[in-house]
């Protein structure tokens, strides 16, 4: 019999991912050596790839929905700005002043959704690489195992998950660009009335 290790290394000790692997590979203790029944999938050089990537984009949620809430904050604010006294009668500084908060929000949420934006395209590539890896792998297989055919739709789900995240990103830049031009108009209002 053939004994197989997994080093799983993480930057810290309570680690959620590292753990949630063992425990999806059935290791209920990392501390002592493993004894149990042989996990099919662990036999797939894949398998933890897949978990690991499933995980990342699971933490990618809480960034989308951070990028989403700071977005429509400010969407919001510009919304209220335009319903507001002093947008209405342009009363000089604290327009501006407003304006210039919601232009530097917006500008940082621009450049999450940047950094958003690259994380999920080279997530993208990672996958395709790594389902062309699989396949090649699997190639001379007659007939695979179902947690190896688990494994592969893993990793095209996931594929597709960062796909959706990155259009999700465009589209919310979209979306800022659009209350960037009602700022700069109502900015340059201000500036008009004030000049």
């Amino acid at each position: 019999m053939i004994n197989t290790s997994y080093y799983i290394v993480s930057g810290a000790r309570d680690d959620g991912c590292a753990t949630a692997i063992l425990d999806r590979m059935g290791v209920p203790n990392p501390n002592t050596p493993y004894s149990g029944p042989k996990v099919e999938a662990a036999e797939n050089p894949f398998f933890i790839h897949a978990l690991v990537s499933g995980y990342a984009y699971q933490q990618s949620t809480d960034f989308m929905a951070d990028v989403r809430d700071r977005l429509f904050s400010q969407i919001a604010e510009v919304n209220d700005y335009s319903k507001e006294s002093h947008a209405r009668n342009r009363r000089g500084n604290s327009g501006r002043q407003k304006l210039e908060n919601i232009t530097k929000n917006l500008h940082l949420v621009s450049q999450t959704c940047d950094t958003g934006i690259a994380n999920a395209d080279m997530s993208i590539k990672l996958s395709e690489e790594m389902i062309v890896a699989y396949n090649a792998f699997c190639s001379g297989e007659a007939t695979l195992p179902d947690s190896w055919r688990h494994i592969q739709d893993s990793m095209e789900w996931i594929l597709r998950t960062w796909q959706c995240q990155k259009n999700w990103l465009v589209s919310y830049k979209a979306r800022k660009d659009t209350a960037m031009n009602f700022v700069r108009i109502d900015h340059l209002m201000i500036s008009h009335d004030l000049g």
